[in-house]
């Protein structure tokens, strides 16, 4: 598709992190690699990792989280499909991050010159590394939602994992539940769009742990509200998971098409790159 389609897109900013990100991935043993990375990190950056991104994008990432790790040592998190939206985005245009975690994505894209950003997430601990990583990259025009995509509005409780920020997920308030200690308010994305003046949406990236299609049944279906594409996670490639057909039926009946991502049609028989289904309106 274009050079960003390279598995390796990230790089240490500043010569300790490169030095730090070489060592880690040429490590020539089978064990000791995550722990070197976690200590050389913590000694030089206080466990914030530097790192820059092909495009120019900056992000401080912990790498005793599942995706700061992988992006020190391999240099990529779905690099086909991150390659697929900033060719979405090259002319600019609103770009809406749901499941926008600590902002690979909102920081890459809204890098580009001309893209706006809606960037929403319910985490708190997600929501603070997005803050320090958009006051890395001043340029990137960002609004900022704290909310869960619900359906109808509603108060939902918010599971936080302490391992892996993008699996955080919402689940409806039981009564007298004794787990349910951190809420959220959860509003349809129709609401969000229109408080963030976000028209028209030129591509919508959905990560939300199996909450996409609750999220979707909230959006804004005219003309203006509807976005002429949308990345989405189909984590269930055999489709028999009930939620996983609903969703795919869902987005069916609104006139979109599933490509993968690296631009093939999809029949949902074929191999699916990253997890992802580009779709197109």
């Amino acid at each position: 598709m274009n050079e960003l389609t390279s598995e390796t897109q990230w790089f240490g900013c500043g010569l300790r992190a490169k030095m730090i990100v070489a060592l880690t991935r040429w490590w020539p043993f089978r064990r000791g690699k995550s722990g070197v990375l976690r200590i050389l990190t913590r000694w030089f950056y206080q466990g914030r990792l530097p790192l820059r991104h092909l495009q120019g994008a900056r992000l401080r990432v912990d790498v005793t989280e599942y995706l700061g790790q992988m992006l020190a040592q391999t240099g990529a998190f779905e690099p086909k499909t991150l390659a697929l939206a900033c060719t979405l985005m090259k002319d600019g245009g609103w770009f809406v991050d749901a499941g926008c975690n600590f902002g690979i994505y909102t920081c890459v894209l809204g890098s580009i010159p001309g893209c706006r950003v809606l960037a929403i997430d319910p985490s708190p601990k997600a929501l603070a590394q997005l803050e320090l990583n958009l006051a890395l990259n001043p340029a990137v025009d960002c609004t900022r939602m704290y909310a869960a995509l619900t359906t109808t509005a509603q108060i939902v409780h918010l599971e936080v994992p302490s391992q892996n920020l993008g699996s955080t997920n919402t689940k409806t308030l039981t009564p007298g539940g004794d787990d349910q200690k951190v809420l959220c308010c959860g509003i349809p994305a129709s609401q969000a769009l229109e408080a963030a003046h976000c028209t028209p949406v030129q591509l919508l990236k959905i990560d939300i742990e199996r909450g996409e299609l609750s999220a979707l049944r909230g959006w804004d279906w005219s003309e203006k509200g509807r976005p002429r594409n949308i990345l989405c996670e189909h984590l269930n490639l055999e489709m028999e998971d009930v939620e996983a057909k609903m969703l795919f039926d869902f987005l069916i009946s609104k006139n979109y098409q599933p490509f993968t991502v690296d631009g093939r049609p999809w029949n949902q028989s074929q191999p699916l790159p990253e997890c992802n289904l580009w779709w197109r309106g």
